[in-house]
């Protein structure tokens, strides 16, 4: 859990606070199991919580200029990060998401969900349906091999509409994480009983 929602530090200050409760989570796995976290998860808008303006301001792209850094964590402490915010979906284009990218150990992006369902806000100056300060919606239940297993996303939201979780199972994931702001437990219980599989949250 993190309390994100203040005062934005800026890029860097937020990759320390990401590394600061990694070196916790490692110092944890290492006490406990003798070995490194297998993956991270952080909530929710984790990369830009706290930025304030539209999606197209708050926005960063899935570049270097997050990659690197965020890369350097996953190969020092040996894990999978699976990490929230609102990108762009190509850095020269304004189209933005909620979503989260997924980078394995070697500190490679190997996949990134964009939220399907994200909330209503208004309607827009001409009638248009604007969402979460100006999101695009995703369209694609993608599962994403880790080399402990494979795993999909599905953002907070999204635990209102079964299909994403459903079409997760036929694309064969074993273990759903669910970066979200919402820390309710029955909904998430229920896929990972009907599902037949491991839902993991990470809430403010």
């Amino acid at each position: 859990m993190t309390r994100w929602y203040s005062d934005y530090p800026g890029l860097a200050g937020r990759v320390d606070q990401i590394r600061g409760l990694l070196e916790e989570l490692d110092k944890e796995s290492q006490s406990r199991y003798g070995r490194s976290v297998d993956v991270a998860l952080f909530t929710e808008y984790a990369l830009t919580a706290g930025k304030q303006g539209p999606a197209k301001e708050i926005a960063v792209s899935i570049d270097a200029t997050i990659l690197e850094p965020l890369g350097e964590l996953a190969r020092r402490f040996g894990c999978n990060l699976v990490i929230g915010g609102v990108f762009r979906r190509q850095p020269t284009k304004s189209d933005c998401i909620n979503g989260a990218v997924v980078i394995d150990r070697q500190g490679q992006l190997v996949g990134q969900y964009a939220k399907v369902h994200p909330v209503l806000d208004r309607p827009g100056p001409s009638g248009e349906v604007v969402f979460e300060g100006g999101l695009s919606p995703g369209s694609e239940y993608n599962a994403i091999d880790l080399d402990f297993g494979r795993i999909g996303v599905q953002i907070c939201y999204d635990i209102k509409f079964p299909e994403g979780w459903r079409r997760l199972k036929e694309n064969g994931a074993e273990l759903v994480l669910f970066p979200t702001q919402s820390p309710q437990l029955t909904r998430p219980a229920m896929y990972a009983a009907t599902q037949k599989y491991w839902v993991v949250s990470s809430t403010f």
